[in-house]
C-alpha cells in the first residue's frame, strides 16, 4: 500500500529523530541542567598597574554531566566604564564531571584604580545547556569577584566628551548620484582617543548607510577634530536621515553613551534632508498646494475678517444707537422726575407760606386773647383786693405801724389813740 507525500516526510522525520537519539551517549541523552559553578578562588587579587600592566588571576570549576565547553570572563571597573578584554582561559585539571579553569586578566597601565570585578559569561556545555552568568545559578554568594587596581600615576577614568559638531552638509540630491552627506566634529578625552563610528539611518524607512568614511582633520594632546563622509545611495529612501554616533571611546576603555553624547548641548543637529527627482517634484506639487491652501485661506480669512468688522461696525451703531436713546429717556425721567419735584416743593412752600401766616393769626390772637385775659385779671384782682388799714401800736417807748384790713396790735402793744 503506497503512502501519501505528508505521510512519508513524518515517517522519514520520525525514524531520523529515534535513529539520532539512539546514537546520543546516554548521559548526554537525560543531561537537561545547565552547568554548575562549584568553586572559586581569586589567585590573583591585587595588581599595581604603575609600570605595568596588571594580571588578575582566577581559578574555578565547573561540573556538568556532558562535555563543558571553555568559558569567557573579562574584567569591569565599578568607578569608570573601562572593561577589559576577554581573559586567557586553560583547563588545568579534569576530575570526573568537574572541570578546573585558570583565568587571567589583562589590565592596562593606563587603567582605572580601584575596584575591578570578574564577569563570568553563561557557562555552556556542548548539547546547549547554559547558565546565567556571573553569579553563576547554584554559586555560593560568598564568593568574591572583586580585583583591587593600585598606580602611583592618576589615571583617566571619563569617558571622551563632543565638544563640536558642524553639518558641513545639511542635504543631499539623489539625482546627481549618491548622497555624500559631511560632518565635522571635535573629541575631547585625556587618553588617546580611537576613531569614532559613525552612520546614517532614515526616518521615513528602516534603511540605514554603512559606516561613514572618517579622516582625522587635526590633533592635540587631549583632543581629535574629525571628518565623516556618509553614503546614501540613489536609491535610498528621502525625506529626512539623521547621524548617529556610536560611542566614543578612548584606548584605555572608557566609553560614553553614543549620540548625544553625555555633556554636548542639547541643540546639536544631526539630521539631514534626502530628496531626488521625484521628491522634489512632489515636493514641488506639495508647496504649490500648499501655497494655493494658504493662499485661499487667506482670502477666506479675510473674507472672514471683513465680515466680522461689518458685523461688529453694524454691533456698534446698534449699540451707539441704543445707548443714545437710552440716554435721551434717562434725561427725559430725570427731567420730569425734576420737574415733579419743583411742583412738590412748591406746593410744599405754598403750604408752608399758608402755614406761617395761620400760625402767625393764630399766635396774633392768642396773644390778643391773652392780653385780655390778663387785663380782666387785673381788674379782677383790683376789685377783689381788700382797703388796708394802717395803726400805729405803742409799748412804753416802743411804737410799731400793723397794716392789714383788720390791722391788730401785737401781743402787749396798745393802739395809740
Amino acid at each position: 500500500m503506497s503512502m501519501n507525500y505528508k505521510s512519508r516526510v513524518h515517517w522519514i522525520l520520525t525514524f531520523v529523530g529515534v535513529f539520532t537519539f539512539s546514537f546520543m551517549p546516554l548521559s548526554q541523552a537525560s543531561d537537561i541542567k545547565a552547568p554548575e559553578l562549584v568553586s572559586w578562588s581569586l589567585i590573583v587579587s591585587t595588581v599595581d598597574i604603575t609600570s605595568q600592566p596588571g594580571a588578575p588571576i582566577v581559578e574555578f570549576s565547573v561540573r556538568d554531566e556532558s562535555f563543558i565547553q571553555t568559558p569567557n570572563l573579562n574584567l569591569a571597573s565599578q568607578s569608570s566604564s573601562q572593561t577589559s578584554g576577554f581573559a586567557t582561559v586553560e583547563r588545568i585539571k579534569t576530575d570526573g564531571q568537574t572541570v578546573t579553569f585558570r583565568a587571567q586578566g589583562l589590565i592596562p597601565v593606563t587603567g582605572a584604580q580601584g575596584i575591578w570585578t570578574w564577569n563570568l559569561y553563561p557557562l555552556r556545555d556542548n548539547i546547549g545547556n547554559s547558565s546565567q552568568g556571573f553569579p553563576v545559578s547554584g554559586m555560593n554568594s560568598g564568593y568574591s569577584n572583586q580585583v583591587t587596581v593600585k598606580s602611583s600615576t592618576v589615571s583617566d577614568t571619563k569617558p571622551p566628551t563632543l565638544i563640536s559638531w558642524n553639518l558641513i552638509t545639511t542635504s543631499v540630491d539623489l539625482t546627481l548620484g549618491v548622497g555624500r552627506p559631511v560632518v565635522e566634529f571635535t573629541v575631547q578625552d585625556d587618553s588617546r582617543i580611537e576613531t569614532p563610528n559613525l552612520n546614517l539611518a532614515s526616518q521615513s524607512s528602516t534603511q540605514t548607510s554603512g559606516f561613514a568614511q572618517m579622516e582625522l582633520l587635526s590633533s592635540t594632546t587631549n583632543s581629535a577634530t574629525y571628518r565623516a563622509t556618509g553614503s546614501i545611495p540613489v536609491n535610498g529612501a528621502t525625506g529626512t536621515w539623521t547621524w548617529n554616533l556610536y560611542p566614543l571611546r578612548d584606548s584605555v576603555g572608557n566609553s560614553s553613551q553614543g549620540f548625544p553624547v553625555s555633556g554636548t548641548n542639547s541643540g546639536y543637529k544631526n539630521s539631514i534632508q534626502v530628496e531626488n527627482a521625484e521628491s522634489k517634484l512632489l515636493k514641488a506639487s506639495a508647496d504649490s498646494k500648499a501655497k494655493q491652501e494658504a493662499e485661499a485661506k487667506a482670502a477666506a480669512d479675510l473674507k472672514a475678517k471683513q465680515e466680522a468688522e461689518a458685523k461688529a461696525a453694524a454691533d456698534l451703531k446698534a449699540k451707539q444707537e441704543a445707548e443714545a436713546k437710552a440716554a435721551t429717556d434717562k434725561a427725559a425721567a430725570a427731567i420730569a422726575a425734576a420737574n415733579a419735584a419743583t411742583d412738590a416743593a412748591n406746593a410744599r412752600i405754598d403750604a408752608a407760606n399758608k402755614a406761617a401766616e395761620l400760625a402767625a393769626l393764630v399766635a396774633a390772637a392768642e396773644a390778643k386773647a391773652a392780653e385780655a385775659q390778663a387785663k380782666a385779671k387785673a381788674i379782677e384782682l383790683k376789685l377783689a383786693k381788700p382797703k388796708l388799714i394802717t395803726i400805729t401800736c405803742i409799748k412804753g417807748k416802743l411804737m410799731k405801724k400793723v397794716t392789714a384790713a383788720k390791722p391788730m396790735c401785737p401781743s402787749g402793744y396798745k393802739l395809740k389813740k
